[in-house]
């Protein structure tokens, strides 16, 4: 299959996220028969990450329904 999906972590210092401060992650994955599998993504944020964070999922031109995906961000603290 030739569907992608584009995940993205960002930051802003706006919480409208009106402008980017910056793009943390950006990965594309290239579906296989009915489209793009689950994937686990671990990140870390940088120590001078803006103070909103926000993932979201793009899809590619040739997915037609996304109507049953989602996504989910989990945010850990750790020492």
């Amino acid at each position: 299959s030739t569907r992608t999906a584009t995940y993205i972590i960002e930051s802003s210092t706006a919480s409208n996220f009106a402008s980017i401060d910056r793009t943390i992650l950006s990965v594309v994955f290239t579906g296989a028969g009915s489209g793009v599998a689950a994937q686990a993504l671990r990140v870390r944020l940088p120590a001078d990450c803006a103070r909103y964070v926000r993932a979201k999922v793009t899809l590619g031109a040739s997915t037609t329904d996304s109507s049953a995906v989602s996504a989910t961000l989990k945010v850990l603290f750790g020492a």
